[in-house]
């Protein structure tokens, strides 16, 4: 018996989660020879590149009709603006701090956008598994003692993110998927660009044979997230989708304990654990949870 296509959806946005979690891995890799804008820059010509090969070796063809020029260029600079914020706010602030703050503004701006836009009801069940996540991100969010720039930046990445996947959620059922994938790609090419350009780093680096190998896989993987984001939210709950999305955390934290020994603290594990639960509750049959507001 096939599955839902709700189902699907729910799993390619946890698998989405997964290579979300392992793109700490391949920051660190790349860090050797490229800055920060120079790797959004590069694995975004990858991850073009995978989507071109895709597109004219199956001959899918360029159409865009029906669309809005303004709904794509929206979702083409949404995406890696919030790429970006979520950059600088690991700058100005710790990493938990910075994953806390971005599910935060990306999890609210879902729910809120997902009623406005999408007509999604707030169900008893949403609304547990919603406190759940964020009580669950809380515990990962050490050495919080005051409001600064780089948690703004976090709120702020969060909201374009959820800005960007409604979009997805929108076009996605009106052009082909393989195509969608370009116009983020594009806009994050260029959006860094002209951040380095603001920033005086602008300058050809030299990559060497295993930052390629490694930004060749980067960019396969960010092709593929892309892919998945646009499935997943085609068939699922912007909001629930969010939250299933945010076990980001959990496997980012099970890579670095597998790669680099970074051993999870018990409030670590705990935060993790109410994310999983959450996301669980999220999913459980709507038929226990039956009132609505």
């Amino acid at each position: 018996m096939p599955m839902k296509r709700s189902t699907l959806g729910l799993l390619s946005l946890i698998f989405a989660g997964l290579i979300f979690g392992s793109f700490g891995v391949w920051v660190r890799l790349l860090s050797v020879d490229l800055s920060s804008y120079q790797q959004i820059a590069f694995r975004n010509v990858i991850a073009l590149g995978v989507a071109l090969l895709i597109i004219i070796t199956t001959k899918i063809k360029l159409n865009f009709e029906g669309v809005s020029p303004k709904y794509l260029l929206l979702f083409g600079i949404s995406f890696p603006i919030g790429v970006i914020c979520y950059t600088l706010s690991v700058l100005n602030t710790t990493i938990m701090l910075s994953i806390f703050s971005f599910y935060l503004g990306s999890i609210f701006s879902s729910l809120l956008i997902g009623m406005l836009v999408f007509k999604e009801k707030i169900t008893l069940q949403k609304a547990l598994s919603l406190a759940l996540v964020v009580v669950g991100f809380s515990f990962f969010a050490k050495g919080f003692d005051s409001f600064n720039v780089g948690i703004l930046l976090g709120i702020v990445g969060g909201l374009f993110d959820v800005v960007s996947n409604s979009f997805r959620k929108h076009l996605s059922g009106k052009i082909n998927r393989v195509v969608l994938t370009l116009i983020p790609q594009i806009g994050g090419i260029i959006v860094a660009t002209i951040f380095m350009i603001q920033s005086a780093t602008f300058q050809i680096p030299t990559i060497t044979t295993s930052s390629w190998v490694v930004g060749i896989i980067f960019g396969a993987l960010l092709f593929s997230v892309n892919y998945l984001l646009l499935y997943g939210f085609q068939h699922f709950d912007l909001n629930l989708g969010t939250i299933a999305i945010s076990s980001e955390v959990v496997f980012a934290s099970l890579f670095g304990y597998l790669l680099f020994a970074e051993t999870p603290s018990t409030t670590d594990l705990y935060g993790g654990l109410l994310i999983v639960i959450a996301i669980i509750i999220g999913n459980l049959p709507s038929k226990i949870f039956q009132k609505s507001y």
